[in-house]
């Protein structure tokens, strides 16, 4: 421990049991707040010890903030945590996560530790780490070769990619989820370069989807207002239309003067050829009449061409080709469209319409779109900002995305141990199963993180200890808990239903026991499902479902839906359902406007290690899809992915 640390905090012996398991970090000024150490329970007949980790009296002063608060094991001796029972309600917190720690993210009491946040800054620190989380994101001119910008990011966060022409970074943190953030530095560089191309429309639509002050950025660097520019522009352009339809307006009445003229000249010679076989056509007229035809009709309902039908055998793409086409000739309506394609859709093919909501299935567009995302085709991301093909600029200098593998992987120094959310009720562990801290572990630190959505409570100075009870033995268990979460990052289009999947193999030579699964999402999710995917000899895969749920009810950890062992070679794959009804795109972040897609197994190891591997996350729509060719993964399941 650093001399820094010892001068600002001690650490507080707590009497009895609970000596040996927890010494709780604190600063000297705040001692007296901590009054719930008197209600400590002691261990007697291998009976389970309760500790309170709780927040030490916090008053959140900015909405979607995260805290941290960390307690210290004592490494010496081993502890086996069993049970935790929640002292939070969703009026206050979000959402609660524990974390087992090497050492924690700050050597402060309380600290701001959410890495999406948007309070998120060179005070703030991850829950676990260092005395230094930090690491510098340097922005480099590459025509000069000077760092232009310099922006902190979580030690051990990666730069995976940059997006072409919309200015967004992607990072995977050390836990491997993989974030993604607009940067001005970039925006205000392609904005730049849309103007020299007088592309104006272009600068303000992604000015207000990026939700930047675009005139003062601008104006300091290009030293132009763009608005002022614009109206000039304007008047400009109306002043030689004008004159331009002066001109046009002389050379017309010149022209139907002359037109006119010759058309009289036609009509009288045509009068003239028209008496002349009137007697003619009146003979016919008589003669058509007594034939009395009585032909069948042919109805114009019924289609010229027939209907092309899709079981999967040939491209998406070209299936589609042939049905616009033949919409076309037939002369379809949309509602006729809608009809058709429901029609067309063989075998298991049709059952990828049954996820869609009722509301959208009379939506011609909707039912392309459910295809498109099934079968791999990269559907049209239609959000503000976009830049018209007239405007396109070079991406050259912007995006290196590649073909990126689903990460999978962990910090031997940090581990999840709990999660909480949406008043789930109290956690109990099988008999003789507990996640061991202390001797002969990583864990030297337990830190409470608790996400404050909503500050209103607390404006009138009002104080939260939200947290958890933790129960915990010091008899020794051949049963080693572990959490492994799967995730995505991604974006879900405007008014869409979207699959955010991942899917990752278990490479460790280890077998694990499912013992219990945790779903997570915003207010968009509509189903979170997870499965264990196994290949027979051929080759085919069997999905066993694990767990699936509404995330929007308690999200709190539910018994397992099938218990049989995990082994090396398995993958586990995990799919949220979402259904978005707003006109903007939604992209995954921290705040109740972004979205999450979490989905959380607990499992136990007998007389081993649990895995080395804490995490499994894809890049998410529209990049990732269980049904592309690079997942690997066939026989999906995809009507009962999505549906309860």
């Amino acid at each position: 421990m650093t001399k820094l640390f010892e001068q600002q905090y001690r650490f507080i012996n707590i009497m009895g049991p609970i000596a040996h398991l927890f010494n709780l970090l604190c600063s000297v000024e705040g001692l007296g707040s901590h009054n719930y150490l008197d209600n400590s329970l002691t261990a007697e007949n291998d009976q389970p010890s309760r500790f309170p980790l709780l927040m030490p009296q916090v008053s959140p002063h900015t909405p979607e903030l995260y805290l941290c608060t960390p307690v210290k094991v004592d490494y010496t001796t081993s502890y086996y945590i069993v049970g935790y029972e929640p002292n939070a309600t969703m009026n206050t917190a979000h959402h609660m996560l524990v974390y087992g720690c090497g050492e924690p993210g700050s050597v402060k009491p309380v600290w701001n530790c959410g890495e999406m946040s948007q309070d998120y800054s060179a005070d703030s620190a991850s829950p676990c780490g260092g005395s230094n989380p930090f690491s510098e994101l340097n922005f480099v001119l590459l025509s000069t070769r000077t760092i232009v910008y310099t922006r902190n990011m979580e030690r051990g966060g990666r730069l995976v990619t940059t997006i072409g022409n919309d200015a967004r970074v992607i990072l995977q943190m050390p836990r491997g989820n993989l974030e993604a953030f607009s940067q001005h530095v970039l925006a205000l560089e392609i904005m730049g370069e849309l103007l020299d191309h007088l592309c104006y429309h272009e600068v303000f639509d992604m000015s207000a989807y990026k939700n930047y002050d675009y005139e003062s950025r601008i104006s300091k660097i290009y030293d132009v207002n763009i608005t002022s520019k614009k109206e000039t522009q304007l008047e400009e352009q109306k002043t030689y239309m004008a004159e331009q339809l002066k001109a046009q307006e002389s050379r017309t009445s010149s022209q139907l003067s002359e037109q006119e003229a010759r058309v009289s000249s036609k009509l009288e010679t045509q009068d003239a050829k028209i008496a002349q076989f009137q007697p003619e056509v009146d003979d016919l007229k008589g003669r058509m009449e007594q034939l009395q035809l009585n032909r069948q009709a042919v109805l114009a309902s019924n289609p010229k061409v027939k209907t092309p039908s899709f079981d999967g055998s040939v491209p998406f793409q070209v299936f589609k080709i042939q049905f616009e086409k033949t919409a076309a000739v037939n002369n379809w309506s949309a509602e006729d469209k809608v009809t058709a394609v429901f029609v067309a859709l063989k075998g298991p093919e049709a059952e990828i319409l049954q996820p869609i909501p009722e509301y959208e299935r009379n939506s011609y567009e909707a039912l392309i779109g459910a295809l498109e995302r099934q079968y791999g085709i990269e559907h049209r991301r239609q959000k503000p900002g976009h830049i018209s093909r007239h405007c396109d600029l070079d991406p050259s200098g912007f995006n290196n995305m590649g073909d990126l593998n689903n990460k999978a992987g962990g910090d031997e120094q940090e581990r999840i141990l709990y999660a909480w959310a949406r008043d789930a009720p109290k956690l109990k562990l099988p008999d003789g199963v507990g996640f061991k801290v202390g001797l002969d572990t990583p864990i030297k630190y337990i830190v409470l993180q608790v996400h404050y959505a909503h500050i209103d409570k607390f404006e009138d100075g009002s104080t939260d200890d939200s947290g958890v009870f933790i129960d915990y033995m010091t008899t020794s268990l051949n049963k080693l808990a572990g959490v492994l979460l799967l995730g995505t990052t991604g974006i879900i289009p405007p008014n869409s239903l979207e699959h955010m999947e991942t899917a990752c193999e278990i490479s460790e030579n280890k077998t694990i026991h499912p013992i219990a699964y945790r779903t997570h999402t915003h207010s968009l999710g509509k189903v979170v499902s997870g499965y264990r995917v196994r290949s027979d000899a051929r080759g085919l895969h069997h999905w066993t479902l694990l767990g699936k749920r509404d995330p929007l009810t308690p999200q709190m950890f539910y018994p397992i839906e099938n218990g049989d062992p995990i082994i090396t070679g398995d993958f586990l794959a995990a799919r949220c359902t979402m259904v978005s009804h707003r006109n903007r795109v939604t992209q995954i972040g921290a705040t109740n406007e972004d979205e999450m897609c979490n989905f959380y197994l607990m499992y136990y190891v007998e007389n081993d290690e649990p895995l080395n591997m804490k995490y499994c996350f894809s890049q998410g729509p529209p990049n990732y899809y269980w049904s592309k060719p690079d997942a690997g993964l066939n026989n999906i399941p995809n009507v009962e992915a999505s549906t309860l």
